[in-house]
């Protein structure tokens, strides 16, 4: 039916007395049928002559098309759209939905979603799609103020922790996206709460819509709103949120698993939300950041954030959130699966982007090598990357590479008990270089390992003022920053220093608080200073208890440390 309707269309364009006039006879075919008739004018135009008065007629007809096409595009993208969806099989649909929806292009804003709402009724398909977008984005227009307050109430700004799922449950009616709410308020996964709620495709649209659009609000907000805000705050919020957005569609999508269509569909909203984190400037690309969430959250993550990556991504994309799902994975422990994160994103990195994801992904695989006490590798790949940021300019990259090059020299020297004076003044000075290209470049983690670094070494050299120095200024910048792992590693280095000083009470405090913010972030680096504690719990005998409570330690706090006191004797 296309092609004899398109000969005849031709054939009248080709009378038409004005470019006006030849427009108007194209009209109905820009529309419904832009793409099959690209096609048909493509070929005429080919197997014409091309010195023929046909082919300067075409040339003309042609000519009118194209402006028209970009003159209309975005109308021809959403009818294109919405016919795609309409013409769709019923398990080719959710996919095609949230391609059309992807912030990574030309996601569709409020007026333009209703306009496909609008299109698909009349040709009446897919009810369960229509219903479902109808309600996604009339909950979300209801809750737009609520939204509004919740920015601007006495709350803590994006989801550290508790979030605000508690408080936006509330304005919302009794029902699936409600329990849903209320069950990410109590913490509990996908796969927890769909075992008490069945999931229609008009339900699932609906939260698709309702939660992309939530996402999409926010982070604007927190881009563009807030000015008091600095610019370590205002990225924490948004990591955060970007996070949360892309574990909750990686977890959803393995809880309905059993649905293909609908479980690949929530993959791909999952991969959309890391794409397009990882396409902003404020990317993460040597932590710190990740002890905004505890410790089970952040394992969720681990485990659930690598799927979608397996989908299509840009290798400079795939590059970034592997690298952050490797240090993810290093702050938990998991140190073999940390390394293959590292070296898939490396391998798979095209060698003309971005320098700073290739030496970030360096530096953090040669810290997971530090903690595995492979020295030699570590001590290679921070030189590495120390080349490649020299080279290319990154002033960050360098501090990075720097602090942790001499960590790895130093640790490197006292695990072999080494008594080589100009290899100590060596990683003194990486140490000194990186504290000073940190604080140039306002690179907090990598000043926080310089510091931490020098105060190690300071102790081991018997130098234990200085020592103290660079720890408490060290643990001070930690706290600040909210990182759990990096206080634990200071105060734990810190107790050895009292501990030297003979100063048993002060180092059994800083040894326990140590264990109890690494365990807290979920990282097995606890059993670190649990040595030291078993030592001090001897010493201290009848007093450790009270030394403890004298503290402020709460008894909760000290039946935690007893526990892991037994299981780290145990194994």
């Amino acid at each position: 039916m296309s092609e004899q309707y398109f000969t005849e269309l031709i054939t009248r364009a080709r009378t038409a007395r004005s470019p006006e006039a030849i427009a108007n006879l194209l009209k109905p075919v820009l529309f419904e049928m832009s793409a099959e008739f690209d096609q048909y004018l493509e070929a005429l135009l080919a197997s014409t002559a091309a010195d023929s008065s046909a082919a300067r007629t075409l040339k003309l007809i042609a000519r009118v098309w194209r402006e028209q096409q970009s003159a209309n595009r975005r109308e021809v993208q959403l009818r294109g759209f919405v016919r795609t969806l309409a013409t769709a099989e019923a398990e080719e649909w959710p996919d095609l939905l949230i391609a059309g929806m992807d912030p990574n292009g030309t996601a569709l804003d409020d007026d333009e979603l209703q306009k496909v709402i609008r299109l698909l009724e009349k040709r009446e398909a897919h009810p369960e799609l229509v219903r479902g977008l109808e309600r996604g984005l009339k909950t979300y227009l209801q809750m737009e103020t609520t939204l509004l307050d919740w920015l601007y109430g006495d709350r803590a700004l994006g989801f550290v922790r508790s979030g605000p799922w508690g408080y936006w449950a509330q304005q919302l009616p009794i029902g699936t996206l409600r329990s849903l709410f209320e069950a990410l308020d109590r913490g509990e996964s996908a796969r927890h709460f769909l075992n008490s709620e069945s999931l229609g495709a008009d339900t699932w649209v609906e939260m698709t819509v309702l939660l992309r659009r939530i996402e999409r609000y926010l982070v604007r907000s927190f881009e563009t709103r807030y000015p008091n805000l600095d610019e370590r705050a205002r990225t924490a919020i948004l990591t955060s949120t970007f996070l949360t957005f892309a574990i909750f569609w990686a977890d959803f999508a393995q809880a309905i698993v059993r649905r293909p269509a609908l479980s690949e569909a929530s993959f791909k909203n999952a991969l959309q939300s890391l794409r397009s984190f990882a396409s902003q400037p404020y990317f993460p690309l040597y932590g710190g950041l990740l002890a905004l969430f505890d410790g089970p959250y952040l394992r969720t993550a681990i485990t659930y954030l690598g799927e979608p990556l397996r989908a299509d991504a840009t290798s400079l994309e795939k590059a970034k959130v592997l690298n952050l799902l490797g240090y993810t994975a290093r702050f938990l422990g998991d140190y073999e699966r940390s390394v293959a994160l590292h070296r898939e994103a490396l391998e798979d990195l095209d060698p003309t982007s971005d320098p700073r994801v290739r030496i970030a992904n360096l530096v953090n695989q040669g810290s997971t090598h530090l903690r595995l006490r492979a020295f030699e590798t570590a001590i290679e790949l921070f030189e590495r990357a120390l080349v490649y940021a020299r080279q290319s300019g990154d002033t960050a990259g360098s501090a990075h590479a720097l602090a942790n090059l001499g960590n790895a020299v130093s640790q490197q020297l006292q695990f072999q008990e080494a008594l080589d004076p100009e290899a100590y003044e060596r990683a003194e000075s990486y140490l000194n270089q990186g504290l000073e290209r940190a604080r140039e470049a306002k690179e907090r983690t990598a000043e926080v390992v310089a510091l931490t670094g020098l105060g190690a070494l300071k102790q081991y050299l018997g130098h234990h003022d200085e020592a103290l120095t660079h720890l408490d200024i060290g643990l001070s910048l930690a706290a600040a920053e909210g990182d759990l792992w990096w206080q634990g590693i200071a105060r734990a280095a810190r107790a050895e220093v009292f501990n030297s000083l003979g100063a048993p009470e002060r180092s059994a405090v800083d040894a326990v608080l140590a264990m109890l913010m690494l365990e807290r972030a979920g990282s097995a680096d606890w059993r670190q200073p649990a040595g030291l504690v078993l030592i001090l719990r001897t010493r201290l005998a009848d007093n450790f208890r009270p030394v403890l409570e004298a503290a402020r330690i709460e008894a909760t706090a000290i039946e935690r440390v007893q526990a892991l006191l037994a299981q780290y004797t145990e194994n």
